[in-house]
């Protein structure tokens, strides 16, 4: 039973790993990567100017991604462009294969052979998990094989002289493939310190030889990243992409650890592995001698091993795609921790039965993480904005704008465009299209102008200004990342609105309104993918169909662009259509009537009961309809905050907060509701859920002046100055806060103190 259970344990964690890689394309950097892969096909030759786009055009573009770029396209003309997904099926196999050879050193070294496979199953399992957010098929997935590769031959193959020559070649792989390119160099500087501590530690003949060959390597593979197309230029672009993430916080993957977006499941889950791995090795390294311990560590880990993870934790605590290397570094001091788990049962239980039975539990766990990937379960679980099947995904990519535009010549024109739509435009409506600003970010564009752009998101006279500088003649704007700015554009009389879907609008500017373009509401095109991709789709999910939005998708996406735009007439005329037909209004059209009247009754004080009356009874509706529906309970909230029933409102945003545990505003509202209970005199009662409410939003948005304000004042509220004081000390330091705030938050320290 054993072996065939390991065997198929085996098995369904490379079935696993497949299904994470056939992923819809979403992901928008991919298609200017595509298209730059089919201009180096065409020229057989790499770009080194800027010819993307009119506002940078002939600026000097290091390239460093060409090989994945080419590769891509190589792909994309082979079997089409939704296949290149399917590049990653051989990235995962070729890491899934390091982590095995690594976790078998290990083993071998702590001679704990019996334990072998449990230790494999379990460490390969997590490996899933922790690196799955990132593994998107973008370039940066060779980067997380290089990575665990240099870590397995620093460590277990540097003796052997072939591993400088695999380093090189590793090394100019790297350099070719990806920006991240520079921690070749310094994971094997890391490897180099170390094994030159533990031979001052151990005095051990075969650990100078280690050392040697590191410092070899080191220099092995700062050489090799000089051959490119850019030769020695490269070397200055360490330092410029290390200071690009300084600058570029225009993406939320390079927050940091102090931003809210940072802390979603993929930081917990890594904290989590981190602590209990820490705790594990000091309470290990605490039961031996005071004098052995530091050749304890050397002998057991190795210098290198505690440095690594030092580096890695420092590395993943300044941007949110950082934090899967933490799992890279501890698997060393992993692999002891597991052992010591499954050795608790051992009395009750022999080994082979243990071995057994972690078997089986693993491969019912990858049984169900199979069904959660090609159901979309798993993604709609984790909040993870990826789709399986190797498909165009329409709802994602602006396909319906692009033909749109094409059978205009709008390709032609100066527009504007954002950054994450201009990408896909690059690829599809070459070689006309020039962006305005797009997704090679501060390759090409400066953050000057990267922050002139976002002022001209969310001001609109700025964004007059640009359309007076690059004299622009439409533009095409994502509706929910820039709903500002397209709602603006959309008011605007100079502009006349061309096209539109759930997605995207598309702007043309005009002196007049057209009446050829009086409904312009689109439905998203079906989801494209050829008959490869269709095929391998089958194969692993044989009930898999390609995404095609439902009519009452679409029209719950006119009453939500409606209603975004502020268009009260057309929203209203949609709606009674709808209820014309009969048929059962959707939660969507269900929650966006109450909301329209209780607008309604917030600005029409004469009107104001019998708009209340009817906003009450369509999220009524909602919420009995769907009572799994976060939007709905948050929406009734917001009725009965505007009526002034704070205990319902609170507990309308609570079980809001509760059916999405991501929703920020959830939180944050239902704290405000308990803030007006405790302020009303009702303090011992409702002080708890406040506190609650408040410390749930301050980890999902650290470092927030009102929040650290009100939470700090809720302790002082509970007699809890310990508590109390460091936060409204703390909240001292925000310019944003009040002076009035300012001077409540120093009487209460004074009164604590």
């Amino acid at each position: 039973m054993q072996p065939f259970a390991a065997r198929l344990a085996y098995i369904l964690i490379f079935l696993c790993a497949t299904a994470l890689s056939l992923q819809s394309i979403i992901e928008p950097d991919l298609w200017w990567q595509l298209a730059t892969g089919k201009q180096i096909l065409q020229n057989l030759k790499i770009p080194t100017h800027d010819s993307f786009s009119f506002t940078y055009d002939g600026t000097l573009w290091i390239n460093i991604k060409w090989g994945s770029e080419l590769l891509m396209a190589l792909v994309e003309q082979i079997l089409g462009p939704e296949c290149v997904p399917l590049i990653q099926t051989l990235v995962w196999g070729g890491i899934l294969i390091f982590v095995i050879l690594y976790i078998n050193y290990f083993i071998k070294a702590h001679s704990i052979e019996h334990y072998k496979t449990p230790v494999l199953l379990i460490i390969l399992s997590l490996c899933l998990l922790s690196i799955s957010y990132r593994m998107n098929a973008r370039p940066e997935m060779f980067t997380h094989l290089f990575t665990i590769a240099f870590i397995y031959l620093l460590k277990v193959r540097i003796k052997n002289k072939s591993t400088l020559l695999l380093i090189f070649i590793l090394q100019v792989c790297w350099t070719n493939l990806h920006e991240a390119f520079g921690m070749g160099v310094v994971i094997c500087g890391i490897y180099t310190l170390g094994y030159l501590a533990d031979y001052l530690i151990r005095k051990e003949q075969y650990i100078l030889k280690a050392f040697i060959h590191s410092c070899i390597a080191t220099f092995t593979a700062f050489v090799a990243i000089a051959i490119n197309p850019y030769g020695t230029k490269m070397y200055a672009q360490i330092y410029e992409i290390y200071s690009q993430l300084g600058s570029n916080k225009f993406t939320t993957e390079l927050e940091p650890y102090t931003s809210y977006f940072y802390w979603k499941w993929p930081a917990y889950l890594q904290l989590t592995l981190l602590t209990a791995t820490l705790a594990f090795l000091i309470g290990s390294i605490l039961k031996v001698k005071s004098g052995k311990r530091l050749k304890h560590f050397s002998l057991t880990y190795g210098m290198s091993s505690i440095i690594l993870l030092a580096a890695f934790t420092y590395l993943a605590k300044d941007a949110y795609r950082n934090i899967l290397f933490i799992y890279w570094a501890i698997i060393p001091f992993l692999i002891p921790l597991i052992v010591a788990i499954i050795r608790i049962p051992e009395k009750k239980i022999k080994l082979y039965q243990s071995v057994t039975i972690t078997s089986v539990i693993i491969i019912a766990w990858h049984l169900i993480f199979y069904v959660g990937i090609v159901s979309n379960k798993f993604y709609k679980l984790t909040y993870t904005n990826q789709c399986f099947g190797l498909q165009i995904h329409s709802a994602k990519n602006p396909a319906g704008a692009a033909l749109f535009m094409q059978s205009k010549g709008m390709q032609q024109q100066k527009l504007y465009t954002d950054y994450l739509s201009s990408s896909y435009f690059l690829y599809k409506l070459q070689p006309d299209f020039r962006s305005f600003i797009d997704l090679r970010d501060l390759d090409i564009f400066p953050d000057s102008f990267f922050r002139a752009n976002t002022e001209a998101i969310y001001l609109y006279d700025k964004f007059k200004l640009l359309e007076q500088t690059y004299s622009l003649t439409g533009a095409a704007v994502l509706n929910n990342q820039f709903d500002k700015l397209c709602k603006n554009l959309y008011k605007d009389s100079t502009y006349a609105l061309v096209y539109a879907d759930a997605l995207i609008s598309v702007f043309s500017k005009t002196k007049s309104k057209s009446s050829e373009y009086a409904d312009v509401f689109r439905t998203h095109p079906t989801s494209i993918s050829g008959s490869f991709a269709t095929f391998i789709n089958h194969l692993f999910n044989p009930w898999w169909k390609p995404y095609e939005a439902t009519e009452a998708e679409t029209n719950d996406a006119r009453l939500t662009y409606y209603k975004r735009m502020g268009d009260n007439q057309k929203l209203l005329q949609l709606l009674e259509s709808l209820k014309q037909n009969n048929a059962p209004l959707s939660i969507t059209a269900l929650n966006i009537s109450g909301s329209y009247y209780l607008e309604q009754a917030l600005q029409d004080t004469a009107g104001r009961q019998e708009a209340l009356d009817s906003a009450r009874h369509y999220f009524n509706l909602a919420v009995n309809n769907n009572p799994a529906n976060a939007e709905s309970h948050f929406n009734y909230g917001l009725y009965y905050l505007n009526t002034g029933n704070y205990k319902k409102g609170a507990m309308s945003f609570a079980q809001s907060a509760e059916l999405n545990h991501d929703f920020l505003n959830g939180h944050l509202y239902a704290a405000e509701c308990y803030k007006m209970l405790v302020e009303s005199g009702k303090t011992a009662e409702y002080l708890d859920p406040l506190i609650h409410h408040l410390k749930l939003a301050d980890k999902m948005m650290p470092n927030n002046p009102n929040v650290i304000w009100n939470l700090g004042m809720a302790y002082y509220r509970k007699k809890n100055c310990a508590k109390a004081v460091p936060l409204l000390e703390q909240s001292l330091f925000f310019n944003e806060l009040s002076e009035e705030d300012k001077l409540i938050a120093k009487q209460s320290i004074a009164n604590c103190k």
